[in-house]
């Protein structure tokens, strides 16, 4: 089985400003001063070009930034890759317990807590609070319900029980 990749909700908003930016600065960078100087021919709408470049690399940034972040659940494993940093792989065997807020209050991210007593934030998965409510957006609930979806399948086919502890009781 393919893992499933999501896209958190916030990320999808940045690559879509990046987008806007590309297009609004190719337009106003772009087109406007050619169009200014055919028409006008005056010199003074050539330095416009300038902001051309700046336009299209922070619109291209954001983009990409907006493209990295993910979370990939496969059957085995949980890989998420925050904006600047490399991705995390933890198997679901080496996880105790996902916690899941879902209101406004306590922290923002889904942690995973360890069987070594580590407690890690799934920082590429973050709250994102729906507007004029107090609960998590829809994305949010979605990947975080197929986050402990997947770990409670993993869980039941590598033998670990209900307290996270081998059949043996170790």
């Amino acid at each position: 089985m393919p893992p499933l990749v999501f896209p958190p909700g916030k990320t999808t908003r940045i690559r879509w400003i990046g987008a806007r930016v590309l297009v609004i600065g190719a337009v106003v960078f772009g087109i406007v001063p050619v169009l200014g100087f055919a028409l006008t021919r005056s010199p003074s709408a050539i330095p416009l070009l300038l902001g051309l470049p700046v336009a299209l690399l922070a619109g291209a940034g954001l983009w990409l930034v907006g493209t990295r972040r993910r979370i990939e659940i496969s059957p085995d494993q949980v890989t998420w890759s925050p904006l600047f940093e490399g991705a995390t792989t933890v198997p679901f065997a080496q996880i105790r317990h996902v916690d899941v807020p879902t209101t406004a209050r306590g922290p923002n991210t889904v942690t995973l807590h360890l069987l070594d007593g580590r407690v890690l934030p799934v920082s590429a998965l973050t709250m994102t609070l729906a507007q004029a409510s107090n609960y998590a957006d829809a994305h949010y609930q979605e990947t975080a319900y197929a986050l402990t979806s997947a770990h409670e399948a993993g869980r039941l086919t590598t033998g670990l029980g209900d307290r996270g502890f081998g059949r043996d009781g170790r």
